[in-house]
């Protein structure tokens, strides 16, 4: 557990774990029984979704503490892994059941989402990657490519930044946005793993029992070490392939307003941000994001034998730059 946390995630320093690397935030992690606090709580957000392969059950609840001015959350988890998150100005602390999938699962995207936006760093869905100089993200639905095309555009040469969660972080110097590394793994679907790595998916490790997500180690070379600079945001989406004509990928500029929009749709932590009381506020800085950051849309032939083509045609608009 200890190892997960020596690596810096997002741009945060987790001490006492990780080392002197240089970081946007440090945070404080300890794990360890939550002290009761009933008096003065009040639930500001629940997401329950039943879906076809497990329950997710979230809640975060406000801690009113006496003579403090800082926030005091707990984000409560009850899904495939079962515990609970203090989320405070400089700390996270982590309260786990020992049975389900461990804390690290959550506290890599919800736990540390959640700590970032109270701190003013918009957390999205999406995978980030650098080629040269120019760094991309991408954004997509769930089970649409995003995995499959990340892991192909590795083998053109990327370099991984993020898996699934993009931190955004303003430089208060230059006005643009810096995204920095998570843990350097990705999780796959089997699929992925078979037809981009050609291995067999059961090699693999499942993220937890009933996901059927497989956990895939970088090596060195394939994950970048250190914050870049963001210039692109790319929408994927998928289509027949009668629907591009000749071409088997058409990329076109997203308009802002539509951008905005999309920012929206794809955020971490889903209706949470106007019961965090921080909606506006996120709200001005993703419409500051793209007065600097690109924002098109990929239109690409359906189609795993079409990897390799798209590929090129992506790297090549990120050279065009």
């Amino acid at each position: 557990m200890e190892s997960i946390y020596s690596t810096p995630l997002h741009g945060v320093g987790c001490k006492p774990f990780c080392d002197d690397t240089e970081t946007r935030f440090d945070l404080n992690v300890s794990f360890g029984a939550i002290e009761p606090f009933l008096a003065n709580q009040q639930s500001v957000w629940r997401l329950t979704d039943k879906g076809q392969r497990y329950l997710t059950d979230l809640e975060i609840v406000r801690r009113i503490m006496p003579d403090s001015k800082d926030f005091n959350y707990l984000l409560k988890v009850n899904c495939e892994g079962r515990g609970t998150f203090c989320i405070q100005p400089s700390s996270i602390n982590v309260d786990w059941e020992l049975a389900g999938t461990d804390s690290a699962h959550y506290f890599q995207s919800l736990a540390i989402a959640l700590w970032l936006e109270l701190h003013a760093v918009p957390c999205i869905h999406a995978n980030a990657l650098c080629y040269q100089n120019n760094t991309i993200a991408l954004i997509a639905p769930s089970k649409t490519g995003k995995t499959t095309l990340t892991l192909a555009l590795i083998k053109q040469g990327f370099v991984a930044l993020t898996d699934d969660m993009v931190a955004l972080h303003k430089n208060a110097d230059t006005a643009n946005f810096e995204v920095y590394p998570s843990w350097p793994y990705m999780r796959l679907w089997p699929d992925s793993v078979k037809t981009v790595l050609q291995s067999d998916p059961e090699s693999f490790n499942k993220v937890h029992e009933r996901f059927e997500k497989r956990v895939f180690q970088f090596a060195t070379g394939q994950c970048a070490a250190s914050g870049r600079q963001l210039n692109t945001i790319y929408l994927l989406n998928r289509v027949d392939d009668q629907e591009l004509a000749e071409k088997l990928c058409h990329i076109e500029v997203v308009s802002s307003a539509r951008a905005l929009i999309l920012l929206l749709q794809n955020s971490m932590l889903a209706s949470a941000y106007k019961n965090l009381g921080i909606e506006q506020q996120r709200l001005n800085l993703l419409a500051e994001l793209l007065k600097s950051v690109k924002f098109k849309c990929i239109n690409y032939a359906s189609g795993l034998q079409h990897l390799d083509d798209i590929s090129q045609y992506i790297r090549e608009d990120v050279v065009g730059m």
